[in-house]
């Protein structure tokens, strides 16, 4: 079966965060290990960006359609090297994040009516980690589907 129109929109968020890479134009290379949902990170995993999709908020409206507004996370942290300041590359990492999800030069997806950045900043790691530096950034998904099949619009 096909994926509803929010999986589809989850996979590409997975994608477009997958390009996060200093080649691309961005200040890390967090886009490297881009993944979904992230419950163990691998033993000497140096970068990673996880997608995290929460509950939505749907609505109907008329001629049988649903506005849906779907929640995302994007979280991501950075293996520091001695010389880096944690505090810079988290910022810095934040900023990869909103780019990626919001630059109008590459629309997020055809799918979806507006995604808008709601929050998020560098994240403090504690004191007794090893030095990584980390970052959360959320926005607000917004899409239609027919009343009753969240697999059309």
């Amino acid at each position: 079966m096909a994926d509803t129109i929010r999986e589809q929109i989850i996979k590409n968020a997975v994608t477009r965060a997958g390009v996060i890479r200093i080649a691309a134009g961005y200040n890390t290379d967090i886009g490297v290990n881009a993944v979904r949902d992230l419950k163990t990170l691998d033993e000497g995993t140096a970068l990673v960006v996880e997608v995290i999709a929460m509950p939505e908020e749907s609505v109907k409206v008329k001629f049988g359609k649903m506005d849906n507004k779907m929640p995302i996370a994007l979280k991501a942290a950075v293996k520091l090297t001695s010389t880096q300041n944690i505090h810079e590359v988290s910022e810095e990492i934040y900023g990869d994040l909103v780019k990626s999800m919001t630059d109008p030069a590459s629309p997020f997806s055809p799918l979806t009516e507006s995604i808008t950045h709601t929050g998020g900043g560098g994240v403090e790691t504690p004191k007794n980690e090893e030095r990584f530096a980390s970052a959360i950034a959320t926005f607000d998904v917004k899409y239609k589907t027919i009343l009753g099949n969240p697999y059309a619009q």
